[in-house]
């Protein structure tokens, strides 16, 4: 599941050619049925999930609280809207949301109400610290987000400084005094000997200033919150420790200097014995006093610690090495849980989930344990070890899909490698996961068929990119594939033309083919010099190669032409160093010329100009088209893999992606030739509604298409009302408008829709 911000990847004509084109991709409406395990899933392409965390947030304004998941792998965000009633579990995938939140976060999120507004605002890492954004948004603007202190400070007594937090930890941010303003606890390095303990931050907002609407007040109040050491050798605690910092119950006023503590920060960031832990405080019995849920990034469990004294001094004196009592929380490394209500009942669930990004569970892996007590006293009871997961095309982590139809029925099919399925023995288990088309031409629908297609888990190769063509010239489709290394594999199709595929491998077929690490291959025909395929792959690095078969017999000989195609630098066209890239050679419509389609690291897909001509001497291709706008992958070494082909019969190739979480994202292909799309063409893409209309009238993108701009024109063609916006959905106030009958020109990101409204 490894390696969502948004979403739209906007196409823009660049250059003066026969075949411009207009248009996008947009995230495919959730129409596609799938199936996995006789089961119907309603989030499959929501993209995978691997090291969640969890918050509450009411993204569309309806008054339920929303889910955001922020991935530690990658720094992507994900969103889901809360279609449950009460007791119900029910989630819509929103990517149209995710684009809204701040860029480039790392490591935690966690969104946490500190100002009493009911909109939950964004507690983030930095390097050894946090910074604090907050919700700005509004029914009118939507979200929003304005970063308000980019590096908190706490007043340490004798000093200020950064207010510190490993950047491996999860902190606890809640009124832990319950003197109505936020909070944050914080894990310590090294108190004393005896092991770590945590620190209370303590915030003065209501003590300064009587309302809690402050984040830049925070002071060291306890140097040994609850009064307990992590031990440092292993998964256990010291209770009511009485030493040092651990002695008083007063604020404690540190002993160091500031150059002391920053010197004691650096180290801790560059490595030190404590190297991860996660915090969530609550009330776990119904006593009214906060209790601890803490893991480890050496254990597998989390333990609770029992709070039997007060909020304002805590002192804990009940351990229990594992929680809940049954069916406890047990990961691969490094667990961390979250306090969250999913399914509408008021009550408060737990969600518990490994917080590492190696050598860890990452497939069915989110443990969802539904609170069958009260919010004030829980009872937490185990519902599924893949909450969300279950609902989506997920295979572990580093998803790279590939269309083809396997079963040679004339329906598109496909396949997705991974990096691997985490094994209990800390091994991973590669091979490809494969889904059949069971639709018709015009309406796909896909079944899990195997995830361990044609037994390839068995030759354990890494990452195992494939493509099919047919390279022994006997009209049936053989597989190459590439592998973490950077070497190739040939696999032999034994079944014969019209079959579904039979391999076989060939091990000495591709000796010497190279390209260092992450090879991607793809075959083609448009490249050839001859009637024999040729085979580009990108990898690691920026460039892309290429091979031409010279083979004049059933073995293929690729000689290679050159390790930098087109002289294509990823690099210089991406501005990121890349980390995978993947190319494909398509058309976008049928009347268009093949282009090279790339996908980078930096979650962007590039279009370069025709290829109709292998022009190798002419220097890098002109971009035709690039994706300008942030997409719903980010800054990670695991890049993406991309594939197209037409799946609804509209003769334009859709495009799928994998992401380092291990999930799949399909994108339609709104491509437009050569003009403008008629209105009537986008008008299932826009609700206007209620129409006729008394007061208002409301305009919603059911494919989330921004809207940027509406006109209401009389009769006579005059314009009555006029606004720029930017959003997916808008309230048109009508009240100071004549009752009769106008005209609404809507401006989306895809084209011009007009509607006939009536105010009466």
């Amino acid at each position: 599941m490894k390696k969502y911000l948004i979403f739209t990847l906007f196409l823009f004509s660049k250059t003066v050619d026969a075949q411009n084109f207009t248009g996008n991709f947009i995230p495919y409406p959730n129409t596609i049925p799938v199936t996995q395990t006789n089961k119907s899933i309603n989030l499959a392409f929501a993209g995978g999930i691997d090291v969640p965390q969890f918050s509450a947030c009411d993204l569309d304004f309806d008054g339920k609280k929303d889910l955001v998941i922020f991935d530690r792998e990658g720094g992507k965000f994900s969103c889901f809207l809360n279609k449950g009633n009460t007791g119900q579990i029910a989630y819509e995938y929103a990517p149209q949301y995710a684009i809204k939140f701040p860029k480039k976060l790392s490591e935690w999120v966690l969104m946490v109400d500190y100002n009493g507004d009911g909109k939950e605002d964004i507690f983030t890492a930095i390097p050894g610290g946090v910074k604090i954004y907050k919700n700005t948004s509004s029914i009118q603007n939507g979200i929003s987000f304005e970063l308000v202190n980019g590096d908190v400070q706490a007043d340490f007594g004798t000093f200020l400084t950064r207010l510190y937090s490993g950047p491996a930890d999860i902190p606890a941010i809640l009124d832990v005094d319950d003197d109505g303003d936020v909070d944050i606890l914080s894990m310590e390095l090294g108190i004393d000997t005896a092991g770590d303990g945590i620190y209370m931050y303590k915030n003065m907002s209501m003590e300064t200033y009587g309302v809690k609407d402050s984040v830049n007040n925070f002071i060291v109040h306890k140097r040994c919150w609850g009064r307990f050491r992590e031990s440092y050798q292993n998964c256990n605690v010291s209770l009511q420790y009485q030493s040092g910092p651990c002695a008083t119950g007063n604020r404690y006023i540190p002993e160091f200097t500031k150059s002391e503590f920053e010197t004691l920060v650096s180290n801790k960031l560059n490595g030190g014995k404590h190297s991860g832990s996660t915090l969530l405080v609550f009330d776990s019995n119904g006593d009214g006093k906060k209790d601890i849920l803490i893991g480890d990034i050496g254990c597998n469990n989390m333990y609770l610690l029992v709070n039997s004294e007060s909020n304002s001094n805590p002192i804990f004196t009940q351990f229990f090495r594992y929680y809940p009592a049954t069916d406890p929380i047990l990961v691969e490394s490094f667990p961390a849980a979250f306090f969250i209500d999913v399914n509408n009942d008021n009550k408060r669930d737990l969600i518990a989930v490994p917080n590492t990004t190696g050598n860890a569970d990452n497939f069915e892996n989110i443990k969802l344990y539904l609170n069958q007590g009260t919010d004030a006293a829980p009872d937490f009871v185990l519902t599924t070890n893949a909450f969300l997961e279950e609902e989506m095309i997920e295979v572990g982590e580093g998803s790279h899909p590939v269309f083809v139809d396997f079963d040679q029925n004339g329906l598109m099919d496909f396949v997705v490698s991974t990096t691997g399925y985490f094994q209990s023995n800390g091994t991973y288990k590669s091979g490809l996961t494969a889904y059949k088309n069971v639709g018709t031409i015009n309406s796909p629908a896909f079944e899990l068929v195997s995830r361990d297609m044609w037994s390839l888990a068995n030759f354990n190769i890494s990452n195992m990119v494939p493509t099919f063509g047919d390279v022994d010239h006997d009209n049936d489709l053989d597989m190459i594939t590439g592998a973490n290394d950077g070497t190739f594999y040939y696999f032999e199709n034994t079944a014969g033309a019209n079959n579904p595929f039979q391999f076989n491998f060939k091990s000495n077929y591709l000796t010497g083919l190279d390209v260092g690490n992450l090879s991607t291959p793809f075959l083609n025909n448009t490249l050839s010099a001859n009637s024999r395929l040729a085979m580009i792959s990108g990898e690691r690095f920026d460039n892309i190669n290429y091979w031409q078969d010279t083979s004049s017999t059933a073995e293929p000989k690729f000689k290679l032409i050159t390790d930098s195609l087109f002289k294509i630098n990823m690099r210089a066209v991406s501005g990121f160093p890349s980390g995978r890239t993947t190319a494909v050679i398509q058309k976008l419509f049928s009347a268009d010329r093949e282009r090279l389609v790339v996908s980078n690291a930096n979650g962007k897909v590039y279009i370069f100009n025709h290829i109709d001509q292998l022009l190798l001497s002419l220097g890098p291709v002109l971009i035709d088209s690039i994706n300008l706008i942030q997409g719903q992958y980010t800054l990670s070494n695991g890049g993406f893999g991309i594939s197209m082909a037409d799946i609804d019969g509209d003769n334009k190739p859709e495009l799928l992606a994998g992401n380092p979480q291990g999930g799949l994202v399909l994108f339609k292909n709104q491509t437009i030739p050569d003009g403008i799309q008629q209105a009537d063409q986008f008008k299932k893409h826009i609700i206007c509604y209620p129409n006729p209309s008394k007061n208002f009238i409301k305009l919603y993108s059911t494919e989330h298409i921004k809207i940027n701009a509406f006109t209401i024109l009389n009769q006579l063609g005059q314009i009555i009302l006029q606004e720029q916006i930017n959003a997916n959905a808008v309230e048109i106030n009508l009240t100071t408008i004549p009752n009769g009958i106008y005209t609404l020109s809507i401006s989306t990101e895809a084209g011009i829709q007009f509607e006939k409204i009536i105010k009466q």
